[in-house]
């Protein structure tokens, strides 16, 4: 619902605006391949038991993949402040680059909450 939100909000700003390039969307793009990744990785791999079926290659392949999602997300959340700043900032409407900030601080917010919030024992 939050990721439906992000788009929503990015898409409402940009209906009727001229002068949003393809580079404009490049972080929302970013941000909703980290969400995908993200949620492809359990995290029973990060548990230290000793009865785990992973051997330690699988154990760090996985936590490397953990991290670069993580970095993509971050990358976009951060390159979508930099073309606000870069972009919008001396334009009499900003609404596209607060809605590209706002997109992506929602794609983020919904990555971790689907990554981070849920119990798979709830099931």
């Amino acid at each position: 619902m939050i990721f439906g939100i992000a788009l929503w909000v990015w898409i409402d700003a940009n209906v009727n605006m001229k002068g949003i390039y393809f580079g404009h969307w490049i972080p929302g793009i970013i941000s909703t391949i980290g969400l995908i990744l993200i949620n492809a990785l359990s995290l029973d791999v990060l548990n230290d038991d000793g009865f785990s079926s992973y051997d330690s290659t699988t154990r760090n392949a996985r936590i490397f993949c953990l991290i670069i999602t993580m970095l993509l997300i971050l990358g976009g959340l951060i390159s979508s402040v930099w073309i606000m700043i870069v972009e919008f900032q001396n334009k009499n409407n900003a609404a596209p680059g607060t809605a590209l900030i706002v997109e992506n601080v929602l794609i983020t917010l919904s990555a971790l909450i689907m990554k981070f919030g849920r119990k798979n024992d709830e099931f």
